[in-house]
Order: structure tokens, then C-alpha cells, then sequence
């Protein structure tokens, strides 16, 4: 079935009220961006739709509870049906401001988004520029290849580190099986093999999601800053830039203990929750997973995040620097999902729909003013 045709299927279960509420919110979704656009079919399906389209735009009208530019979406935007009935773009949409078709800014020195971009540096010093048409590299059975087995040529060194810059990113799959995502301005050391180790020891500097496998004798450890991950074998996601303020560890399944280094402080992390390892304490909460691991499948997503943080992450995709005129609007709250793979004006026209920032391009430099 094509997309056109599962499309069709999603708005006929919608009307048979058999749709799940992700579905259900990205049929309204879609109606809804119509509307903003001025664009909406002459032709609804249901009485209901239209009812619901209302009480989005409602509640996108209510005064935000403090001081942010409040963008709304649907986190399932990126169901592949609808790609193709919303013109393959994803929208935002603004709290406290009129929905009109907004022009988007036509930048002369666009940026393109990062990609396959590693280098691996080996115990004596060797460094090896990884392929950037491949998604990433493997050890095992005594050598390194990539992930469709084309083979590295190089003699083994106790460890490796594989690093991404800026505007890169690359997968590892260890002598144990682990698989491990690094973003962008990342680094993992690791053993060419754990054999004889009592631990599956590795250190991490920046952002990585791991898959571990399961070795009840062989605990595995990452060691990053200000703290230390013990698991036995799960999915988790840590960022530990050395630019954030904390280092935050995000469980996805299983079970993990995080050990803040200096206090002994230690959490029992579920799936759903997140250990935040500040400079003096270590503090758990209850967060959205997929927010969280949405740079792995491709996307940028934001839940009421400061418009700082969101540029120090295209910064690091984009491989360019942010400089913000205005200090006040570091602190503006926006809500939505982009495409990671977009060039970085698609961004920027996105975050500008809210009327209350807008970019430039200076060479590889992005300046954010109020508007």
C-alpha cells in the first residue's frame, strides 16, 4: 500500500473511532496545520474533527503559564502517512498568536546537516578518518570492519576511541555485542576485547545511546563525568557534554544505577526516568524517552526547552556557532520536532513562526536577535 493509501486507511479509522490517541492526534494535527495555512479541504470528515480543530486552536490561544514562546504539536508527526499529506514538512504551531501563513526566510549561505563523520584513534596514536558512506564500525573476531563487513587494515592496540566532531555522528558495535549510537562532538573509549576483564569498562564524553548485551558475570560500566553508569544489560541514553551543566542519564528499558563520582550518591533508574548528576547532587525524574532519544531517530525534538539549549545542539549538528544579541531570549520555552537531516534554515524558519526570534547567517555563525 503506498502512502497516499495509508493515509486514507488512518482517516478511515478515525472515523470508526478505532484510531489509538496517536493516530487520533495526528489526523487532527493535519487538519490542523490546513487551517494555519489557510488551506484547510472544503470538505471535513466529521462534525467532530471540526470541533476538535477548535479546541486545539483554543487551547493554543491561552496565555502561557511564564515567560515562553510556546510552540504546539503532535509528538507522532512522524508517522510516514501523513509526511506525504502534510507536504513532507512539520509544523509548529504558536500559543498566544494569530494563525497566519507565515513567509519563510530565504538564507544565501544555507548550512547543510551533519552526518556519517567519525575518526578512530588507536593506543599508540594512530588515527584512522572512518568512511563517512558508512553508518558505523564492529570488533569482532580479532579485527575491526564496518557494519556491512568491509574490513579496516590496521593493527590492534589495547584501546580505541572513536570520536565524531562537529556535525557528526556513528555507531560502534563492541567485542561484546553492545551497540553503541554517538552524536555529535562525542567520544567512547573502549577495550578491542573485554576477555580477562571482570568488567565491561568504557568512558564516554558527550551524547551516546547504548544497547548493552546481557553478561550477568561481566557488569558494564560507563564513566563520564561526574558520574558512573552500572548496568547489566538495557538501553539508556547519557549526555555529558562538558558545556552542559549536568550530565543527564535517560533509561529506556531495563534497569541501571547511576553513582555520582565524589559523593557516593547513587539511583536506581526505571524505564521512564532520567538521573540528573549535577555539580552537588544527583536527582531522578520522570521524562519522556522519546524526547530524549529523538537525535537517534533522526530528529530534533523539544518539550519546553530553552531556546539556549536548543541552539547549543544545532551548533553541534550544524557545525556552526550561536550568538545571541538579546540575553532575554535564551530563556524563551519552545515545544516541537524538525527533521534533523533539514538544512539548518528549515530550523530556523520553524522556530521563527512563533514572531518573537529571528535568525541570520554570518559564514558559519548564526545570530539570534528578538523580533
Amino acid at each position: 500500500m503506498d502512502n497516499e493509501g495509508k493515509a486514507r486507511e488512518l482517516i478511515d479509522k478515525y472515523l470508526r473511532v478505532k484510531c489509538t490517541e496517536e493516530e487520533k492526534l495526528l489526523v487532527e494535527r493535519f487538519y490542523f496545520d490546513q487551517f494555519r495555512q489557510s488551506n484547510l479541504p472544503g470538505k471535513l470528515p466529521v462534525k467532530g474533527l471540526k470541533a476538535s480543530i477548535w479546541k486545539h486552536v483554543s487551547k493554543a490561544s491561552r496565555p502561557a503559564k511564564r515567560k515562553s514562546v510556546l510552540l504546539y504539536w503532535s509528538r507522532v508527526a512522524a508517522v510516514v502517512a501523513f509526511f506525504l499529506l502534510a507536504g513532507g514538512s512539520l509544523f509548529f504551531f504558536v500559543r498566544n498568536q494569530t494563525f497566519q501563513p507565515t513567509t519563510e526566510t530565504t538564507y544565501k549561505n544555507d548550512i547543510p546537516p551533519g552526518g556519517n563523520r567519525a575518526s578512530l584513534v588507536l593506543t599508540d596514536g594512530r588515527k584512522i578518518d572512518l568512511s563517512s558512506q558508512k553508518e558505523g564500525i564492529s570488533f569482532q573476531a580479532g579485527k575491526f570492519t564496518y557494519m556491512d563487513g568491509v574490513g579496516l587494515e590496521m593493527k590492534l592496540t589495547e584501546y580505541a576511541t572513536l570520536t565524531t566532531p562537529r556535525g557528526g555522528e556513528y555507531q560502534v558495535a563492541l567485542p561484546d555485542g553492545s551497540r553503541v549510537w554517538l552524536n555529535a562532538a562525542s567520544s567512547l573509549t573502549y577495550p578491542t576485547s573485554f576477555n580477562g576483564h571482570k568488567e565491561r569498562r568504557v568512558e564516554l564524553t558527550g551524547e551516546a545511546y547504548f544497547e548493552i548485551a546481557k553478561d550477568a558475570d561481566h557488569p558494564f560500566i560507563v564513566e563520564s563525568a561526574r558520574q558512573s553508569v552500572r548496568v547489566l544489560g538495557t538501553h539508556f541514553n547519557i549526555t555529558a557534554y562538558p558545556n552542559e551543566s549536568s550530565v543527564q542519564t535517560t533509561l529506556a528499558e531495563g534497569s541501571i544505577t547511576v553513582t555520582r563520582k565524589g559523593s557516593g550518591d547513587e539511583q536506581i533508574l526505571r524505564p521512564g526516568e532520567q538521573a540528573v548528576a549535577g555539580y552537588h547532587d544527583l536527582l531522578v525524574r520522570q521524562v519522556d524517552p522519546c524526547d530524549v532519544l529523538a537525535w537517534k531517530n533522526g530528529q530534533f525534538q523539544f518539550n519546553e526547552e530553552p531556546l539556549e539549549n536548543i541552539m547549543r545542539k544545532v551548533a553541534r549538528w550544524y557545525d556552526v556557532d550561536v550568538i545571541f544579541e538579546d540575553e532575554a531570549i535564551k530563556q524563551y520555552a519552545f515545544v516541537g520536532v524538525i527533521d534533523r537531516f533539514s538544512n539548518v534554515s528549515e530550523v530556523l524558519n520553524m522556530l521563527q513562526l512563533t514572531g518573537k526570534v529571528q535568525f541570520r547567517i554570518e559564514n558559519r555563525k548564526i545570530v539570534v536577535t528578538e523580533k
